[in-house]
């Protein structure tokens, strides 16, 4: 099991609900693959069609366009209150944009401790750390060499 900042993800989308103009300030370098939780990378990914549509985001026509892909998420979870939480966020139009670079923050941590061969969910606070204070940074050719771009 991964570590996951389910937290930033729900401020992130609660915030582009509630400020859909901030959508394009965050989407050259935020995609759904950057959730940890398929849920938000979904909602995320309807958010963008939505948004990519130059069209108004309304909470009950999200919930409803993501309820007709016929996803199912947990047998519990009803994405129509989940998304009405996630709007309930306090939330201005700079928001977006301080949750987005969190997110990205949170995917390169998680990358430098999977390139250190860890699993992170079993490393702990200190021990990520540690590994984040000693990593080097790795070039584009770097990454390609060792496979991880473009698997």
């Amino acid at each position: 099991m991964k570590l996951s900042s389910i937290k930033v993800e729900q401020s992130l989308l609660g915030s582009l609900i509630k400020n859909s103009e901030s959508f394009y300030d965050i989407d050259h370098f935020i995609s759904e693959i950057d959730f940890t939780n398929d849920v938000n990378g979904t909602i995320y990914s309807i958010i963008r069609q939505i948004c990519n549509a130059k069209e108004k985001i309304d909470k009950v026509i999200l919930a409803q366009k993501i309820q007709n892909l016929g996803i199912s998420f947990q047998e519990d979870l009803d994405i129509y209150d989940y998304i009405d939480c996630l709007s309930l966020a306090v939330t201005n139009k700079d928001s977006a944009i301080k949750y987005a670079k969190e997110l990205m923050a949170y995917g390169k941590e998680i990358f430098l401790l999977e390139l250190e061969g860890k699993d992170p969910s079993e490393i702990g606070f200190e021990g990520m750390t540690n590994i984040l204070q000693n990593a080097k940074p790795l070039n584009f050719q770097e990454l390609v060499k060792r496979k991880i771009l473009y698997q």
